[in-house]
């Protein structure tokens, strides 16, 4: 159901095989949750930490200055809320984690201003090429809580793939190693407890003059 137009792509075999699939506008209210990460905090953190230092882009959205009432959620919230609506499997995530990477590598200057719009470009490429079935792109208008327009999914589609180069696929053993690789290292950071660093006691202008003096009697 791919709204974009260009070489056939190899599929990776489906870790499930599900209907077509459809996001209901019914259950996009926006009451808050008791948990407000939807049971995906360490997924959705990973990602946020992998986006935000690979394109220095901010945590929060620009605003938009076509829709000013657009959400504008931070950016681990909204990648938790993209895994609990599409409920897809967590390859597809690490995946879409892995094509921005192949990105960054092509375009190693690349800065990003948004990073909501990075994950979830990638987010939908890599369900298109993993999963046989998927949502349509105006399904992940609403994945996206609304905050690009129709249009600007099937652009942001079509320009993720053209800097690709259509290099879509991710090896299976790859696309393992590199979400052990991803989990470790969220696990090591966790478990790491903060350096306190003890305050530096400066001396009292006094100490400090009678240092110099006896300095200058020594020599």
């Amino acid at each position: 159901m791919a709204a974009v137009s260009g070489p056939s792509v190899a599929r990776h075999p489906s870790p499930y095989k599900r209907p077509t699939q459809k996001v209901s506008r019914s259950s996009t209210s926006h009451t808050a949750p008791a948990d407000p990460y939807y049971g995906h905090e360490s997924t959705s953190k990973i990602c946020t930490n992998f986006v935000t230092h690979l394109f220095a882009c901010p945590e929060l959205p620009p605003i938009s200055t076509t829709n000013p009432t657009a959400p504008s959620p931070r950016l681990d919230l909204f990648i938790a809320y993209a895994l609990h609506r599409t409920r897809l499997h967590p390859s597809v995530t690490f995946a879409a984690l892995y094509l921005l990477r192949r990105l960054k590598a092509r375009f190693p200057a690349a800065r990003g201003s948004s990073g909501h719009r990075l994950f979830i470009s990638a987010f939908m490429l890599a369900s298109k090429v993993i999963c046989d079935d998927t949502y349509s792109n105006k399904s992940w208008s609403i994945v996206g809580q609304g905050m690009f327009a129709l249009r600007e999914i099937n652009q942001m589609e079509r320009e993720m793939c053209s800097y690709l180069e259509w290099q879509l696929n991710v090896e299976p053993t790859a696309l393992k190693e590199f979400e052990e690789k991803h989990r470790r290292l969220c696990h090591r950071q966790r478990r790491t407890p903060p350096v306190l660093l003890r305050p530096h006691r400066r001396s009292s202008p006094v100490a400090r003059l009678r240092h110099r003096l006896q300095r200058l009697h020594r020599g």
